[in-house]
Formats: C-alpha cells, structure tokens, sequence
C-alpha cells in the first residue's frame, strides 16, 4: 500500500527517528505538516530509509541523512 506522513507528534528536543516502510508499503513523506525534507517529497520503502532530528524551537522534524538503501 502507499501512505502519505506530513506530521509527526510526541517527540522531544534533539529526538532521533529513522524511517522506513514495512514490507510492500511505500511511504511519500511531504512538508505539508511539521517535517522538513530536503526537497519536496521524500519516498521510503523497506529498503529506502532516512533520519530525522525534532528541532523543537522550529517545531519540526528535520531529514539529517540523505535518503539510504538497505
């Protein structure tokens, strides 16, 4: 399936997160709530994955690693 993520809730100052997909979904993560991605969109899978770092003076969630493979 594919799901969209444009907001993320609950995590503190300096928090680390690492996205990915489950098995057979894809992930289009998107700007359009508190996450802040190195260009428009950013699309994970299962072996497409990518870091972020809750910045909460900006009240985002900030992409910190390029886009990775498994």
């Amino acid at each position: 399936g594919v799901d969209n993520l444009a907001t993320v809730n609950g995590l503190e100052d300096g928090q680390i997160i690492w996205l990915k997909a489950a098995t057979g979904q894809t992930i289009t993560v998107t700007e359009t709530g508190n996450i802040k991605v190195a260009g428009a969109t950013v699309v994970l899978s299962v072996t497409l994955w990518t870091q972020f770092m809750y910045d909460a003076t900006q009240v985002k969630l900030i992409q910190i690693s390029a886009v990775l493979t498994d």
